[in-house]
């Protein structure tokens, strides 16, 4: 159990199978090519040849106080572009768990641990939902410099 709010009505508890399922919902634009691991990558080459990627996934949440934080490991498929790939299922992550669960963000972070081609480069990218708001508060503070129409 995640978190567990008692009302005048009752009882709200969201577990990470709910998390699991808002994950999956950002990760299905990218089935075929973003698949989720460990903090190492896949343990094996026969995993990516067999497909079992997520029989090893690794995803930390954890409550800061009244805010939440998450952690995905990921595997990106080689030719793709990792950072909008990143922002794109951080804002779609973000969105979800403002509005469906209605729990504020302390953090998501995404750690990229390989590029899969034929066989998997290990990386160890990491991008954060702070580092994407944060870049996009500095862009509209440039632009509104640049021109203060």
């Amino acid at each position: 159990m995640l978190v567990r709010e008692k009302n005048d009505l009752g009882v709200i508890t969201v577990n990470s199978i709910t998390l699991d399922q808002l994950i999956a919902h950002a990760l299905e634009p990218y089935k075929g090519s973003v698949w989720l691991a460990n903090y190492k990558g896949p343990s094996s080459e026969t995993l990516i040849k067999v497909g079992g990627y997520e029989a090893i996934a690794e995803r930390n949440f954890r409550m800061n106080g009244d805010r939440l934080y998450v952690r995905l490991y990921l595997l990106i498929s080689f030719g793709k572009s990792i950072r909008s790939i990143c922002r794109e299922i951080i804002d779609q992550l973000a969105s979800d768990i403002e509005q469906c669960l209605q729990i504020p963000l302390h953090d998501i972070e995404i750690v990229v641990t390989g590029v899969v081609s034929k066989k998997i480069a290990p990386r160890h990218i990491v991008y954060s939902y702070r580092m994407f708001k944060t870049s996009d508060q500095f862009r509209k503070d440039e632009i509104q410099e640049r021109d203060p129409a």
